[in-house]
């Protein structure tokens, strides 16, 4: 497909969004709202913190336990390599949990200035814009069909042929 027939279908599928502009709005708020919302992820995170502690408390208590009484080196190994595991299990949750949080955070951010961007666009067009082009468009997908899926950048999609 040439550059100029997807610049074509990109007026296309600009239009047929900014057509619905106040209704994507409102689901892109909606969308920030759910991602904003992380009370399960921080409750997620603290209790994955919380096992962290626990196990560090343990594995100090062992190596005491371990000093005092001279515990076999075996039995020892064995605990402390248990111990070892919990806390990287807990520690790989507790940064894998972060990472979603911060992932949200900033499709947030994305969302909000979309919604800005989407907001400030003057009207209809009818031939190219490359600045709606840059502010707007994370994606498109050519199918052997003709067709042309726009992925915006508050992750609404529009095939438009």
């Amino acid at each position: 497909m040439s550059e100029d027939a997807i610049k074509a279908l990109f007026v296309k599928a600009y239009n047929l969004l900014l057509g619905n502009r106040e209704s994507v709005i409102d689901d892109c708020e909606t969308l920030v709202t759910m991602l904003e919302d992380t009370a399960t992820l921080d409750t997620k995170i603290a209790a994955a913190q919380e096992e962290i502690d626990t196990v560090v408390e343990m594995n100090k208590a062992l190596i005491r336990e371990h000093a005092a009484i001279g515990m076999e080196q075996a039995a020892f190994d064995r605990k402390a390599k248990e111990l070892g595991e919990r806390f990287r299990k807990a520690d790989a949750r507790v940064n894998r949990l972060k990472a979603e949080k911060q992932e949200r955070m900033m499709r947030v951010c994305s969302v909000k200035k979309y919604v800005e961007n989407l907001r400030s666009q003057a009207g209809f067009i009818d031939v190219w814009n490359e600045q709606a082009w840059c502010l707007l468009v994370t994606q498109v997908t050519i199918h052997a069909d003709g067709s042309a899926e726009f992925l915006f950048r508050g992750e609404n999609r529009i095939t438009v042929k």
